[in-house]
């Protein structure tokens, strides 16, 4: 038995030793590629099929390892000469893949063209039978590509370009006036290999509305799918309703990655007349009274107006010499269709007498060869009263269509007698062009002791359209106060309008507290935000200097594409730790805002910028001697050097004036003028210009509503004697608000919340007086809208005063007044600052902002983390001084108070309205 057992091992081990080699091949590496299955010629396919441009498409290579050894892929990487489109993601080589187990290869295809792309992974192993793996890549890139044509003239051959780079136009050349409309098509193809979207087709600023397109191409969120070899077609229409060229822009935009836009400029002109047509502008010049001596100017231009080109022969100026011109052309002068001469008519009166004249344009027009031009005017002596503007003219600059600016004439008086201004006009009724004057206006002469002081013209531009305007404003007035000699002031008017290329953000920097040797450096940004590339040609810092350098200098001029934009640096270094302020001037072609500012300021920030720039307020003091008021309304910079200055009213040379609010973005402040009538005025924050609200004789407390983007736009609500109105800046008064008119109750003092509510004091008529209610009032809130009025739970029927309510700038909680005595609505010296919670009545007192009284006149900052009120407590200037302290609008916590004493004054300070710098 035991021999048999030794005999076995024997047979055993010789086995063993026998089989050996097979032994050894059974514990190696057996790799195999799984993925992918197909293969060309001796490599593995991997195709990817068709990927649209912009996306991505992945797919494996897997490798797995069947055999009982180790192997490891020494090297996996794409073949030089591969597509750029395919990449490799996952586990860089070596790799080692022991037995069983496998590695996955991720290969991307994301093609930035359209067309065919070949490419080859190669990847090493260690396995003897597999020493590589050559893995061929195929794919096809495809694309949306749009191309825009336009029909010919006369249906004549299409003009078509693809949207990457090129430019269409269509000119409808001269039509005659009141003709049926032209119309041109347009048509819109996918010659690309994948769906192209179409997001539409829009007429965008400056495009004249006489131009449109049927049908109208707006389209569904998501634009219209088109397929391959897709098209669509659509009319741009010309209607020559009215004479002149006129231009637009349409439009075409699609998700072609290489250029989505693609303008299609427009031009189109209504002739009078298929012939040569002279016409002049204005018809006729009246120069009205002109003292003898002085000398006045009219521009005329005269344009051909039909369709066919004229020459202008002689501009002879007969029937006085007081007439004459000045920069005419020199006949002959050819005007080719559309075109047009400008030049001036001048009038120099020798004499106290009435001058007539005639400006002939001689041409070869044929129905008016001759066209005749009068020219009126008057000499008159020296009067009592002389009136004088200042400034001399208005030069609006830049305005986009849609938008407006103010800009006024101060007026003063020389001579014996006071100026009366009995009205102002647009001499030639140019539309963009108005005139606002409050009258009766009497100016008195310097030094002569009498009145309220001097006044002001204002003027508004809302141009509707790009171009250039000019006009002339036409003061009317006499010497005296009644029936005195008339006379007339005039002032010339321009401006222009067109969208902006060259936009600049932010507008101000402020830098803070920066201690030396420590810099601080802040950017802003030049992009070419309108239809056409912009070139910025100069770019200097103004009006400072030191401490702020352009880091680094820029290399000019910046050459800005379509839709591209630029950063500059601007770095503050200053040498001590002192205040300083100045502006970076920037010259660009951009031809309607040529030059553009960025404000700078490093110093002391009073409060964080995000809380107000700037804080208007109203420093009242007592009548004087004389009569008049004294009220002014003062402007303080919050951030950088300290800067305060009188703003408007009594101490800036107008009227004395009260009561105010500003627009939430800063460009418009609404004030009470006491003058020979009280009146409100709005007041633009850029130009310092201003116009009345006609019909606001009684208004008070005016209050914005915080959405200025309205129909009207700029709308705020002011209380008329005892009821409540709202008014726009561009519609004037427009309607009683309904809850808050009631005959039987003094409603007054409103505020505006953005919660689409106005919260308004309501009081007894018995206690009615001219700015206050002497006894109980209550707060109540009723809608915009109006509707019925809700007593405020918490702030009424408690038997005291609460008033001057103001709204949180979230709306979550009233700031107001409260007089537990119940007296007085004004001044009380039992006053302190609350807050209600408007939802549910909850009260907030304040204890370390009214931890000494009186208080009152509550006004939110911006960012609703300050309140700002009046005070007679100890550490301000005056009688009343301006004080602020910090209270969340959130949690209705606050935090002791401190005097803002660059807002203070001897006398009597409130009203503290926080604001942006307008933009």
């Amino acid at each position: 038995m035991r021999r048999s057992l030794v005999l076995f091992a024997a047979l055993a081990l010789g086995t063993s030793a026998c089989d050996c080699g097979k032994k050894l091949s059974g514990i190696a590496p057996d790799l195999f590629v799984s993925e992918p299955k197909a293969k060309d010629g001796e490599a593995w396919l991997l195709d990817f099929g068709a990927v649209e441009k912009g996306t991505a498409v992945s797919l494996p290579i897997v490798i797995e390892n069947h055999g009982s050894g180790d192997a490891t892929l020494t090297s996996i990487s794409l073949r030089q000469g591969s597509d750029p489109a395919f990449s490799l993601s996952g586990d860089e080589a070596p790799k080692g893949l022991g037995p069983g187990s496998s590695d996955t290869i991720t290969v991307t295809f994301a093609p930035s063209l359209a067309g065919a792309a070949l490419g080859w992974v190669d990847v090493v192993t260690t396995d003897a039978k597999l020493p590589k793996v050559a893995v061929k890549l195929t794919a096809q890139g495809q694309a949306p590509a749009a191309q825009v044509c336009v029909e010919g003239a006369d249906g004549g051959a299409w003009d078509c370009a693809a949207v990457e780079g090129s430019s269409l136009s269509i000119d409808f050349g001269s039509m005659l006036v009141g003709t049926p409309a032209g119309a041109r098509a347009v048509r819109v193809r996918n010659v690309g290999s994948a769906g192209m979207h179409y997001f539409g087709t829009a007429l965008i600023d400056p495009s004249s509305p006489l131009f449109t397109l049927d049908p109208s191409q707006d389209v569904p969120a998501g634009g219209t799918l088109m397929a391959p070899a897709g098209e669509l077609q659509f009319n741009v229409v010309y209607n020559p309703a009215v004479e002149g060229t006129v231009t637009g822009i349409a439009e075409v935009t699609t998700n072609d990655g290489t250029q989505p836009v693609v303008d299609i400029t427009l031009k189109g002109t209504a002739a009078a007349a298929l012939v040569c047509k002279l016409k002049a502008f204005p018809s006729r010049a009246d120069f009205g009274n002109i003292i003898v001596g002085n000398t006045a100017e009219l521009t005329v231009t005269v344009t051909n107006s039909g369709t066919q080109p004229c020459t202008i022969t002689g501009l002879p100026v007969s029937g006085s010499t007081a007439f004459s011109l000045l920069g005419a052309p020199t006949p002959p002068t050819a005007l080719g269709p559309g075109q047009n001469a400008t030049f001036k008519v001048r009038y120099h009166p020798g004499s106290a007498s009435s001058d007539t004249g005639t400006l002939t344009v001689d041409s070869d027009d044929p129905a008016t060869p001759h066209l005749a031009i009068p020219l009126t005017g008057a000499g008159v002596a020296q009067p009592a009263c002389l009136l004088v503007a200042t400034p001399a003219a208005l030069d609006f600059g830049g305005v986009t269509p849609g938008d407006r600016s103010i800009m006024a004439v101060q007026l003063s008086a020389t001579g014996s007698e006071p100026c009366s201004v009995t009205g102002a006009r647009i001499r030639n009724g140019n539309p963009n062009f108005k005139a606002s004057v409050s009258t009766p206006l009497f100016i008195f002469p310097a030094g002569s002791g009498g009145g309220f002081g001097g006044g002001s013209v204002g003027v508004t531009y809302a141009p509707v359209a790009a171009g250039t305007d000019s006009d002339t404003l036409v003061i009317s007035y006499s010497a005296g106060f009644f029936g005195g000699q008339p006379l007339t002031l005039n002032v010339p008017l321009s401006g222009k309008s067109g969208t902006r290329r060259l936009c600049v953000t932010p507008l101000h920097l402020h830098f803070g507290l920066v201690t030396p040797p420590a810099t601080k450096s802040l950017p802003f940004t030049l992009s070419a935000c309108g239809n056409a590339a912009v070139n910025v040609t100069a770019m200097t810092i103004e009006q400072g200097g030191p401490p702020f350098t352009l880091s680094p200098s820029p290399a000019l001029p910046i050459a800005l594409p379509k839709g591209s934009s630029a950063t500059q640096n601007v770095l503050a270094s200053p040498a001590s730790l002192s205040s300083a302020s100045a502006v970076v001037h920037i010259v660009s072609d951009d031809p309607v805002f040529r030059d553009q500012y960025v404000t700078l300021d490093i110093g002391q920030e009073l409060v964080p910028p995000d809380a107000g720039e700037i804080m208007y307020s109203w420093t009242a003091g007592a009548f004087s001697a004389g009569g008049s008021m004294d009220g002014t309304i003062y402007r303080a910079y919050l951030q950088g050097p300290p800067r305060r200055g009188a703003y408007y009213g009594s101490q800036a040379g107008q009227q004395c004036s009260g009561c105010h609010a500003v627009s939430p973005d800063g460009r418009y402040v609404a004030l009470i003028e006491y003058g020979t009538s009280a009146t409100m005025r709005i007041i633009d924050a850029r130009t310092g210009g201003s116009i009345p609200v006609p019909g606001t004789s009684n208004g008070q407390f005016p209050s914005w509503r915080p959405d200025v983007n309205t129909t009207p736009p700029y709308q705020f609500v002011y209380n008329d004697g005892n009821v409540l109105k709202v008014a726009s800046l561009t519609a004037g008064v427009m309607r009683e608000v309904q809850g808050a008119n009631d005959p039987a109750f003094v409603q007054t003092q409103p505020s505006w919340g953005p919660n689409g509510k106005i919260a308004f004091v309501k009081g007894s008529p018995e206690d009615a007086g001219q700015f206050a209610i002497s006894g109980p009032a209550d707060l109540v809130i009723v809608p915009e809208s109006g509707g019925v009025a809700t007593p405020v739970a918490g702030a009424s029927g408690n038997g005291g005063s609460n008033y001057y309510p103001e709204y949180s700038p979230n709306g979550k909680f009233l700031a107001y007044t409260y007089s537990p005595s119940g007296k007085t609505t004004r001044a009380a010296s039992d006053s302190v600052i609350k807050l209600v919670e408007v939802a549910n009545g909850s009260l907030k007192s304040l204890p370390q902002l009214n931890a000494a009284i009186p208080n009152s006149w509550p006004t939110w900052s911006r960012d609703g983390m300050y309140l700002s009120f009046s005070s007679t407590r100890s550490g301000g200037l005056g009688s009343a001084d301006v004080y602020i302290a910090p209270v969340n609008q959130t949690t209705g916590v606050d935090g002791p108070a401190s005097a803002l004493n660059i807002v203070n004054t001897a006398n009597y300070d409130h009203i503290a309205r926080w604001a942006f710098l307008p933009p």
